[in-house]
């Protein structure tokens, strides 16, 4: 569960770079507020976006400013939107002949990028 967390985290930092026009290897800080990095609501409304297509989920907007770091966001992804993917007791855990969402999630981001 840890892994697929950090993978996560790891999706909404590319995209939240992307959306600064940073590079790969610039830190952000994931306790810092979206609106104190320097993104205006139409490029976090266009991230989120993005995170949607990537993730295959829809993100509510008011999210976005409830909130509104990476932190919290990865939280509330994990914990609501995508619960399903983070749930110990998986009926697509690795032994059952299912192949976990997760993996299909994560290889389409790779092949987005």
């Amino acid at each position: 569960m840890s892994e697929r967390r950090e993978e996560l985290e790891s999706t909404i930092l590319s995209v939240l770079r992307a959306a600064l026009l940073m590079n790969e290897d610039e830190p952000i800080s994931t306790s810092q507020s979206f609106f104190d990095m320097g993104l205006t609501s139409l490029a976090l409304t266009e991230a989120k976006e993005r995170l949607e297509g990537m993730l295959g989920c829809h993100i509510s907007a008011t999210v976005l400013f409830n909130s509104p770091t990476v932190e919290q966001m990865t939280d509330h992804l994990a914990g609501d939107v995508l619960a399903d993917l983070f749930d110990e007791h998986d009926s697509a855990a690795p032994g059952n002949g299912k192949r976990p969402l997760w993996d299909d999630v994560m290889r389409d981001v790779a092949v987005s990028e």
